[in-house]
């Protein structure tokens, strides 16, 4: 028996901004717009739906990503600070320290992008590896 997800449904108030955001951060590829105003494209293969919605209640899921590296997790921060500028705000709603980036879409949902734990723990060990004992 085999099970797998269908698209994941983003409901927004405005889709093509949302859109916008989400390909500018992750430079989405597979993209086809529907004849309704829906936008589907795919995310680390997984695909997902914008779709509009007028709705006050607009579900606030949130998605945690990861990464390879510390150099990637920054990579995306400074993309998020070139998109605020770009886009003229006065500063992007995210959060950024040593293993882990958060930050709001334009409808308000939570992503999180964070260090494969298995990339850190060899990175310490390496680490490890050059301390000298006396």
């Amino acid at each position: 028996m085999a099970l797998s997800f269908g698209a994941i449904s983003l409901r927004s108030k405005n889709v093509k901004k949302l859109f916008h955001f989400l390909s500018f951060v992750f430079d989405l590829d597979n993209i086809s717009e529907r004849a309704n105003g829906d936008i589907h494209f795919e995310l680390c293969q997984v695909s997902f739906l914008i779709s509009h919605s007028d709705s006050e209640s607009i579900s606030f899921s949130g998605f945690t990503l990861e990464v390879d590296s510390l150099e990637e997790l920054k990579e995306y921060f400074q993309v998020l600070e070139f998109y605020g500028y770009k886009e003229n705000m006065e500063n992007v709603n995210c959060q950024y320290n040593d293993d882990l980036l958060c930050f709001s879409d334009p409808d308000g949902r939570r992503w999180e992008i964070i260090v494969n734990k298995r990339v850190l723990l060899s990175d310490n060990q390496m680490n490890l590896s050059n301390v000298r004992h006396c």
